[in-house]
């Protein structure tokens, strides 16, 4: 039996906590059931006479020299009217190397264009995006959003006109992919995080009527919708914050504007490959997302709780429950062994045990399944399918040091009243 009166509320606490999210997994998987035949992605053939409007690509370029000049290649590939999209590198004047890139690409195409941030770095990304905001031409109808190394689908401009200004949504976030190659553990893990999330969470949250969040790449709006949103805010992307993109999908849903999920014309994008560079990623990503419910949630926890359990109207801040998952699972599997074994912790088949089990079995499919889900879409056989149940593994205990380190860093700024600091991670 467990001794101390304050354990075993916390324990049923963290299983309980638990139980939510393997609930909302298994209606994820209960969606995917009912809803695996339907198409999300885009279809401009239905509309032959919708005519391309203006797209202007923000890229936000920080000692980005080495891979820059490639993704204006790639964006030069695309299936769309040259006349009809301008790419806005959104440079530093203190960062020549890349502006030298930039200046050479512009020399050989007409629709490329340099948002020049005059301010000297340090800066942040919200900062350099809101300044080359003011860049745009004034023709533009679609704002889209890509990094300095992704590699794009060549349809993703005409999917976005689509959707955008066919269907008439006020925005679109489509698939974010990581590279295809060789990669260590650490690298795997985002192969593991950006499948399960976009093949399959974000599909099902568009399939069930969910919010669907940005993910800072992939990210296209009609202009009029962001012209809105500084009307309605006095701003565009929240400077103080981390996570813009999440910030910015947070007061879009609340204001009422609906941000539609694509599950094609996928971005690649390129991930940090080692652990010091990758928990630095995460840190920043959960120290965001903390800083968004603190800015949006806190203000009424009883609404923010109630949303955490039915799913249908809040946001899933898979930065911050990814990181406790980890922990809590084997918390569960311990208590579970212990039950069995006859140890003094916990009774056998007493509720806190049975909770234990179920979520061990239930939390077993982030171990076994979503390695599977990777081998599909990157290939591979038995050895490979290993090496992401490794990695798996790493991916939990990356995410539960970043929730450990973030949450530092935060009460940290709350007690200090510093704004936390913006850093690049590196390539």
């Amino acid at each position: 039996m467990i001794g101390q009166e304050f354990v075993e509320p916390m324990l049923y606490g963290l299983e309980l906590y638990l139980l939510i999210n393997n609930w909302r997994t298994l209606g994820y998987y209960r969606s995917w059931a009912k809803n695996r035949e339907k198409d999300n992605s885009a279809n401009p053939e239905k509309y032959p006479d919708l005519e391309p409007n203006f797209i202007s690509i923000i890229v936000p370029a920080l000692r980005e020299e080495k891979v820059i000049g490639r993704t204006i290649e790639h964006l030069q590939k695309v299936d769309y009217p040259k006349d009809k999209y301008e790419i806005l590198l959104a440079t530093y004047e203190s960062d020549k190397p890349t502006r030298d890139v930039v200046h050479e690409k512009m020399k050989l195409y007409p629709n490329v264009h340099e948002a020049l941030n005059e301010k000297p770095f340090p800066s942040n990304k919200a900062k350099n995006v809101n300044n080359a905001f003011g860049y745009l031409d004034k023709e533009t109808k679609i704002v889209g959003f890509q990094d300095a190394e992704d590699v794009i689908s060549t349809d993703i401009f005409r999917n976005a006109n689509c959707l955008l200004y066919g269907e008439e949504e006020d925005a679109v976030q489509f698939e974010v992919l990581p590279e295809k190659g060789e990669r260590t553990l650490t690298g795997r893990s985002y192969d593991l995080m950006f499948v399960k999330g976009h093949r399959f969470i974000l599909k099902e949250r568009q399939n069930m009527g969910y919010p669907v969040p940005f993910a800072g790449v992939g990210m296209y709006l009609k202009k009029d919708t962001l012209d809105e949103m500084m009307r309605l805010d006095g701003y565009l992307l929240d400077e103080g914050n981390l996570t813009e993109d999440l910030e910015l999908a947070v007061r879009m849903h609340r204001h009422g504007y609906k941000i539609r999920f694509c599950n094609a014309s996928p971005t690649r994008e390129k991930f940090p490959d080692d652990f010091s560079r990758a928990m630095k990623q995460r840190t920043r990503w959960t120290l965001g997302t903390l800083q968004t419910i603190d800015k949006h949630e806190l203000r009424n926890m009883g609404e923010y709780i109630k949303n955490f359990i039915r799913r249908k109207k809040g946001f899933d801040y898979s930065a911050l429950s990814s990181g406790l998952w980890g922990p809590i699972t084997g918390i569960g599997a311990y208590l579970l062994v212990a039950g069995l074994t006859n140890q003094d912790i916990i009774e056998q088949y007493s509720a806190l045990w049975y909770l234990a089990a179920l979520n061990t079995v239930g939390a077993s499919e982030d171990l076994f399944v979503t390695p599977y889900l990777a081998m599909k879409e990157y290939g591979g056989g038995p050895a490979e399918y290993s090496k992401y149940v490794a990695s798996s593994i790493l991916n939990n205990y990356l995410n539960f040091r970043a929730v450990i380190s973030a949450s530092g860093k935060y009460l940290e700024n709350k007690v200090t009243g510093k704004a936390p600091e913006w850093y690049k991670t590196p390539r």
